[in-house]
């Protein structure tokens, strides 16, 4: 059994306990999606809402408590699609339930924040729909399909939590990042036409402060995300190759800037190697937010090639901020947030020819470049992180209000 000291803390008439049960949290994590989970819950805890997060050990290896963040649960297998035997899964799903159980016993919290729940059992949804507390949904990408009904991919994971086999989540209060997301869930026959839209957010001063670095006869292309193929970065390499090939006055560099998946990022090197433009193109590997900034402002037009439907990009308004001319594609969320000759030019996903035809386009026009990275920056004041986190406390607020009623 667990046991852990409360901090107790004078509390604002409307504050509330929040926890959040996610896989992953900052600083070891995987995405964009794990810090935005810190970004919130630092967000909450500065307006006087009593945060704590439960995580899983990853990234430590062990159990682990830090200040109101308590790694403590397992994952049942890695990220690579690698799983544990029936047995193992068995006993760090039974163990992953007490040690919810305790949690929940010992915050007494109002809210439980399901964040994110890959590599957990569904039985951990239904154990905290179960308590006191409200239980809040936040759906930023598609793991929730993956605990609403069973698939041939989650088969077992349904046979494990044998008690809930014909169970579904309630899914009473759902908040979605984007009416793409919500609308994805709902053709997934996920009931969630009552869910609430709030917008990603980020912060966004580093990006509005950004002195722009020009170098005069250089031009610099940055590809900043995940390196795994639906993203696209391959399109905006065979592009890049044959805007070589182009009489642009210009000296050419490419940034290519994140970590992934490691046969992915070789398959990109070699593309490079064979088109012989490798002493161009540069692979930096994961950095941080902070040295993002600095890649931002350094570069001169950034791509965004996802091909997938992408939920809502946090990268693309971070770019969008630093008024950098963006050429992207308009998938999934993203054509929330983009729209092509008002804050970008756009292009079809896989379409290497086109993205190199819409860099010429801002090559051979500066007043068009410079009108799109202005309209950019305007428009990404609307995803501010302080925007977003009082959205998210006005639907929780809403919850906890309902709950007393």
């Amino acid at each position: 059994m667990l046991c852990w000291r409360r901090n107790w803390h004078r509390y604002r008439i409307d504050s509330m306990k929040i926890l959040f049960l996610t896989n992953l949290y900052p600083p070891h994590y995987i995405g964009g999606y794990e810090q935005l989970c810190m970004d919130v819950a630092n967000g909450l805890s500065a307006k006087g809402h009593d945060c704590h997060i439960l995580t899983s050990t990853y990234g430590v290896g062990k159990r682990a408590i830090e200040g109101q963040v308590f790694r403590l649960l397992e994952l049942e297998g890695d990220f690579q699609g690698n799983r544990h035997s029936f047995s193992r899964s068995d006993k760090i799903r039974l163990s992953n339930e007490a040690i919810l159980a305790e949690m929940i016993k010992t915050v007494a919290p109002d809210i439980i924040f399901a964040w994110s729940m890959r590599r957990f059992s569904r039985s951990l949804l239904f154990l905290a729909e179960k308590s006191p507390a409200k239980v809040v949904y936040y759906v930023t990408d598609n793991w929730l399909l993956d605990h609403y009904r069973p698939t041939r991919q989650n088969l077992r994971k349904y046979i494990q939590s044998y008690r809930y086999l014909l169970c579904r989540p309630k899914l009473r209060h759902v908040i979605c990042s984007s009416e793409h997301m919500k609308h994805e869930m709902i053709e997934n026959r996920i009931p969630l036409d009552h869910a609430s839209v709030v917008h990603n957010g980020v912060d966004l001063e580093p990006y509005l402060n950004i002195q722009r670095k020009d170098v005069q006869n250089d031009l610099r292309i940055l590809y900043a995300g995940r390196l795994v193929s639906e993203k696209g970065a391959h399109t905006l390499l065979q592009a890049f190759i044959s805007f070589v090939e182009r009489p642009v006055a210009a000296k050419l560099h490419l940034t290519i800037v994140g970590g992934g998946e490691e046969d992915y990022i070789e398959e990109l090197k070699a593309i490079s190697r064979q088109a012989g433009i490798e002493n161009i193109v540069r692979f930096t590997g994961n950095v941080s937010r902070e040295d993002l900034v600095e890649y931002f402002a350094s570069h001169d037009i950034y791509v965004f090639p996802s091909i997938w439907q992408e939920p809502f990009s946090l990268t693309l308004i971070m770019a969008l901020a630093s008024e950098i001319p963006v050429v992207g594609t308009l998938t999934g969320g993203s054509k929330e947030i983009l729209r092509d000759m008002h804050n970008c030019l756009a292009f079809e996903p896989g379409d290497s020819s086109g993205l190199a035809d819409k860099l010429q386009i801002l090559v051979d026009d500066a007043d068009l470049s410079k009108t799109l990275a202005r309209q950019g920056r305007a428009d990404s004041l609307s995803y501010s992180l302080p925007k977003m986190i009082d959205k998210v406390e006005e639907v929780l607020q809403q919850v906890t209000k309902d709950n007393k009623s």
